[in-house]
């Protein structure tokens, strides 16, 4: 038989003022824990079943404090944003969705998107932005899709693109962009669709698109092209869609669609103005002569 004193615990009875401790202590882990799960940012609401943060129309002049870890979509659109400073999406790698549309963001300071190196969509559009930092994609390897339409940039280069290596969709399009530095697009080699309609190109340089092996689309309408260089195109093996409306052309040299690797390729050029004369004739007859399918929309002074 077990002895009685065995029987007893080893820990000491707790008296009632120790009871009240323990019992305050696991209502504050209770409370503290039903907060952390519940943080959200003043003025936003967050749904956590989605991991969702909605800030949209918010009227928020910088980037709200407070947002959850595990947020995977962030909607910062329609608010008063004017810049973007470094880290201020700190710790925020489960982010797939960043929507910054509609702000007036100006500047984007040095390592603003540390910690977004699983982001796969952002939305700069409808901006203030004349520029793009030479980090910019350094934190921004995972992004597919990236808008940055309808901002003020004047011009392109390689620094600030070259490690989108998986991006897919760039849309560049309604901005001020008189010059591309050749190689820009380089290190986008997964890229399938690039809009730069509705910018201030002149001249489409030999190079512009190299590397860009997959590109599908390619949207070049309403500048003030009026040159185009006789292997600007050359590199671009599964165009399907070349957008050339609503520029300034007058000539077109037949070796530039001669030089055009894909197989099947839609080109619009309607709204240009024309001067017909034997290059360009032939570029209108080759279309019937040749094995490519190069379908060019009737074309319009």
């Amino acid at each position: 038989m077990v002895s009685q004193e065995h029987s007893k615990s080893h820990f000491p009875a707790l008296g009632p003022r120790d009871m009240l401790l323990v019992c305050l202590a696991f209502l504050f882990l209770s409370v503290l824990g039903t907060q952390a799960s519940q943080a959200c940012p003043h003025l936003c609401f967050c749904y956590e079943s989605s991991n969702f943060v909605d800030c949209h129309g918010r009227h928020l002049p910088r980037i709200p404090h407070g947002i959850p870890h595990n947020t995977w979509m962030l909607d910062l659109r329609h608010n008063n944003l004017s810049g973007l400073e470094g880290g201020c999406f700190d710790a925020l790698w489960s982010m797939k969705i960043l929507l910054l549309g509609h702000n007036s963001i100006i500047r984007i300071w040095t390592k603003a998107f540390k910690s977004l190196n699983f982001l796969e969509k952002m939305d700069l559009s409808h901006n203030l932005l004349a520029h793009l930092p030479h980090d910019f994609s350094d934190d921004l390897t995972s992004l597919k899709d990236l808008k940055v339409a309808h901002n003020h940039l004047g011009a392109l280069g390689f620094e600030s693109l070259q490690y989108l290596e998986n991006l897919e969709k760039l849309d560049l399009s309604h901005n001020r962009v008189t010059s591309i530095e050749k190689g820009t697009f380089r290190g986008l080699s997964r890229l399938r669709h690039l809009y730069l309609q509705f910018n201030r190109l002149a001249v489409v340089h030999n190079g512009f698109f190299f590397m860009l092996q997959n590109l599908e689309v390619l949207l070049l309408s309403n500048n003030n092209i009026s040159s185009i260089e006789v292997e600007a195109f050359t590199s671009l093996h599964n165009m399907n869609l070349l957008g050339l409306t609503g520029n300034q052309l007058i000539h077109l040299k037949f070796k530039t669609f001669l030089n055009i690797q894909t197989i099947s390729t839609h080109i619009q050029l309607a709204n240009n103005q024309w001067a017909c004369d034997c290059d360009l004739q032939r570029v209108f007859v080759f279309p019937t002569r040749s094995s490519k399918k190069i379908h060019i929309f009737p074309f319009v002074k």
